[in-house]
């Protein structure tokens, strides 16, 4: 009898990334107030028995929304930016929260990390007053949330070297709480820019006496010549972004990161049916989904749901 040879199952054909949402939101004044936040590696920890680790970059797929109210409401999809500056700010704050741990492991000699050891950031100031108690937490069909019995998702904390130690949370996005000798919360990507020095104002910058120069009057002197020189002096020679400005460094303190998806909700035999959000990376896995604060919004139960892939980590 011929033996049959099975494949090798790939790495994610055994685990659960299709997941569903309901909660509640209400109407609200405060910014990002009516926003839920996702935190997709705790999500898929739950639903996998297995730590996913948040420093990861997510693929959300066929992200959806639809709500229980007869009326027809608008939300919005967004997350952490994705580009250089974020991923560079999350690897020199998971570096040197590597660090603090290693060090003040040293000074008594031990290796003992928690086996479920991981570095976790909120996405900004909001997600952090709500906290992690208000995490979306997936639901099955009858609309159950999983459990969270035993279930154990703290966010990092540092703690500085000063003679009192100051514990401070860490976010994504968002200006610094606290004073520089107090700090309570500190920005990755506010930190990340404070730690790098900025491009000239004026790259490369002419001689002031450039335009008189013999050379330059060698082939010509005439209005053309000198308009063009005038041009290429001008123009052109600075960054075409704000020098002193990252985005999500928290110009606002109440950064709410970058829009990937908006739409209108309602009924599913009611709503209009564009309410399906384009695939989106997510850094760390971290987005919000925002329900229009209108004041005829109370209690509204929302449905969200979503494929999660996980794509590789952060400083890859």
């Amino acid at each position: 009898m011929a033996r049959v040879t099975r494949g090798k199952s790939k790495k994610y054909d055994w685990m659960q990334t299709k997941l569903a949402f309901q909660y509640t939101a209400s109407a609200t004044g405060s910014p990002h107030a009516d926003s839920k936040y996702f935190d997709v590696a705790q999500c898929l920890s739950l639903t996998n028995r297995k730590l996913i680790r948040q420093g990861n970059l997510f693929r959300i797929k066929n992200l959806r929304v639809h709500t229980d109210d007869d009326k027809t409401l608008r939300f919005k999809v967004a997350t952490i930016p994705t580009n250089w500056v974020s991923r560079n700010a999350w690897v020199k704050g998971e570096a040197l929260w590597d660090e603090m741990n290693a060090t003040a492991l040293s000074e008594g000699s031990m290796t003992m990390l928690p086996k479920y050891h991981d570095y976790k950031v909120y996405m900004n100031a909001a997600h952090k007053a709500s906290g992690v108690a208000d995490n979306a937490i997936p639901c099955d069909a009858d609309g159950n949330a999983v459990s969270l019995i035993g279930a154990e998702w703290v966010y990092s904390k540092y703690a500085d070297s000063g003679a009192t130690s100051d514990n401070y949370d860490v976010m994504f996005l968002g200006q610094h709480a606290g004073t520089t000798d107090d700090y309570t919360t500190v920005g990755l990507i506010e930190a990340y820019r404070q730690s790098r020095i900025k491009p000239q104002a004026s790259d490369p910058e002419w001689p002031s006496d450039a335009l008189t120069s013999p050379w330059f009057k060698l082939f010509g002197d005439d209005d053309q010549t000198s308009d063009v020189l005038t041009s290429l002096r001008d123009d052109n020679d600075s960054p075409p972004y704000p020098p002193a400005r990252y985005i999500g460094d928290g110009a606002s303190a109440d950064d709410g990161g970058f829009t990937v998806g908006t739409g209108v909700v309602g009924k599913l035999t009611s709503a209009p049916q564009g309410f399906t959000v384009p695939a989106f990376n997510a850094p760390c896995g971290l987005f919000r989904v925002e329900i229009d604060d209108s004041i005829d919004m109370d209690n509204v139960t929302v449905h969200v749901s979503f494929d999660a892939e996980v794509l590789g980590p952060m400083d890859m």
